[in-house]
């Protein structure tokens, strides 16, 4: 293990010490006086290297950098809140609900199912028109158009049901023997169909799986 320079210049100097010690006791005084001095000499030497030594390494620590500080924890991202089952993300409208299977018939009309909007705001309307999500709804009237959407899928609305009287209906059908037959009409004939209400908001009513009934 290497000494510190402290320790070399004491152990020189009881070293030294104790050769002049014994050579006065040999009656060589003056050979004493030489390793003494010599010794002294060294021990001086050791003494001042450990100052500049302790020095340096003091000077040294005050000059270096302070410590870069800890990095921050990280946050967990915020948890997402889950929007409530069938509010819309854009305008509040119901989101389209799967077809279950089961045809459960609402005895209301189109108007009668976008009542629940007067009077109260697009959350509380929402509310009341979840019971209606995936039923199925009967609609009948004056046909306005029919536009084709996709192949073998066509959309039909009213006359006498638009946005400008918050009763407009959006009715699709999917199936080509419905829009063979929708082809043929025009503008005015009467029109009967059920359909699977898919999607309700303060204006629109939209049916799915739309089925033309004599």
């Amino acid at each position: 293990m290497e000494r510190h320079p402290f320790s070399k210049a004491i152990w020189a100097i009881f070293s030294a010490g104790f050769t002049m010690a014994v050579a006065i006791l040999l009656n060589q005084l003056a050979l004493g006086v030489v390793l003494w001095v010599m010794v002294g000499a060294v021990a001086v030497a050791l003494l001042e290297g450990a100052y500049w030594a302790d020095h340096r390494l003091s000077v040294l620590s005050q000059l270096s950098p302070p410590p870069l500080p800890l990095p921050k924890p990280i946050e967990p991202p915020p948890k997402m809140i889950a929007r409530p089952p069938g509010l819309g993300a854009d305008r509040g409208q119901v989101v389209p609900q799967p077809d279950t299977g089961e045809r459960i018939i609402v005895d209301r009309t189109p108007e009668e199912v976008l009542a629940n909007f007067k009077g109260v705001t697009n959350v509380q309307g929402n509310d009341r028109v979840a019971r209606y999500m995936g039923k199925w709804l009967r609609v009948s009237g004056a046909l306005s158009n029919v536009l084709g959407t996709y192949p073998d899928s066509v959309q039909v609305t009213f006359r006498d049901r638009s946005l400008f009287t918050y009763n407009n209906v959006y009715a699709y059908f999917r199936e080509r023997k419905w829009s063979d037959r929708l082809a043929l009409l025009s503008p005015g004939d009467h029109v009967a169909l059920l359909g699977r209400i898919t999607e309700i908001d303060p204006q629109n009513v939209r049916l799915d799986d739309c089925e033309l009934e004599a």
